[in-house]
């Protein structure tokens, strides 16, 4: 935990580069965890000597997570990767110079063992990359394939061989088509406890209900960008997860109106906790009385960004009855006023995007 927290605060401040990372990983030093969340100020020839004592059969790296990486992560490291004995757990975010085969030798020297795999920002894996991790990754429990812009909207498919995952994110994978996204979810919809969508632009209403109504153990749901949503699409959904979903993202949602917000509040209440509604422009007080009436005890955090008819009565009701509220988003929101701003009764309510 330590090692994360150092790592993270130096990349914040981009003090990140080679001579931190061989203070987080000095040679000898049999790590068992190695997280980096930025690496574009490291070289390929670093990221290569601090792996190399790693690549090994009797490594204790279990877990591996290199944020930023295109710049660093090659066909070389990836053929590291690969003879990591102990890993369980990889990251490759912003991997922009893997191919389907750096992924397919990870997989195939890795995959029985793997339990988490995420990979972004990658606008050259193919289909064949996909049919690699559903035909050697069997273990796998959390799966992200995101940002992958250029991925045909078929290519997911393979993903419904697998039958034990508990979290699925395609989130920014654009092409992504109803009938890949459905079959990707079958397999493990039994277990599947958190669903990513956010970005998938294409898919239909009725195919983002359908998946919901599928998994019986869904708690967290993100549907940003999602345009194509109903109200009563999202009516399916929330009789689907009633008195289950505890995470709802929906922003962007732009067919939403009153109504879809006040039946998900009434299916959802008391369970709720973090609930997006960025920029769906048709809301305004009513969906805020349905909220505060069903979830005021259980909302943690609310975005309510570019919501521009919601008032200062509204949110302060709403908030004013929200004793576990803490945080509160109101970008673009500048009809808001030192009414609410100075009159709610939340002294620690962080609230984010206030109009100076």
């Amino acid at each position: 935990a330590v090692q994360h927290a150092l790592a993270t605060e130096l990349c914040r401040r981009r003090l990140f580069r080679q001579p931190q990372l061989r203070l987080l990983a000095p040679p000898g030093l049999p790590l068992s965890e190695l997280v980096a969340p930025d690496c574009h100020q490291i070289d390929e020839q670093a990221l290569h000597e601090t792996l190399e004592p790693l690549a090994c059969p009797d490594s204790r790296l279990a877990l591996l997570s290199l944020g930023f990486c295109g710049k660093c992560v090659t066909t070389a490291t990836s053929q590291l990767i690969a003879r990591m004995g102990a890993l369980e757990s990889l990251t490759l975010t912003g991997a922009y110079r893997l191919t389907d085969g750096c992924v397919a030798a990870i997989c195939g020297a890795r995959g029985a063992a793997l339990r988490s795999l995420k990979i972004s920002g990658n606008q050259q894996l193919t289909a064949a990359f996909v049919a690699s991790i559903a035909s050697e990754c069997d273990s796998l429990e959390r799966l992200a394939l995101e940002d992958l812009i250029y991925l045909p909207g078929e290519a997911a498919a393979p993903i419904g061989r697998l039958t034990q995952l508990q979290s699925l994110s395609f989130r920014g994978t654009r092409l992504l088509v109803s009938s890949s996204m459905l079959a990707a979810v079958g397999g493990s919809a039994h277990c599947l406890e958190a669903l990513d969508l956010g970005g998938c632009t294409v898919l239909s209403a009725d195919a983002v209900a359908t998946a919901a109504e599928a998994c019986p153990r869904l708690r967290e749901l993100s549907l940003d960008g999602v345009e194509n949503l109903t109200d009563g699409a999202l009516g399916r959904i929330a009789a689907a997860r009633r008195g289950a979903l505890s995470s709802l993202s929906l922003r962007k949602c732009v067919q939403l109106s009153d109504g879809a917000i006040e039946g998900l509040a009434a299916a959802c209440g008391g369970v709720l906790a973090h609930l997006s509604l960025n920029n769906v422009p048709a809301l305004g007080d009513a969906c805020l009385v349905a909220l505060k009436e069903h979830c005021a005890d259980s909302l943690e955090s609310l975005d309510l960004s570019w919501c521009r008819a919601v008032s200062d009565n509204g949110v302060g009701a709403l908030v004013d009855a929200a004793p576990r509220l803490q945080r509160l988003t109101v970008w673009g929101c500048s009809q808001l006023t030192n009414r609410f701003y100075e009159g709610h009764s939340r002294e620690h309510l962080r609230v984010v995007g206030r109009s100076i």
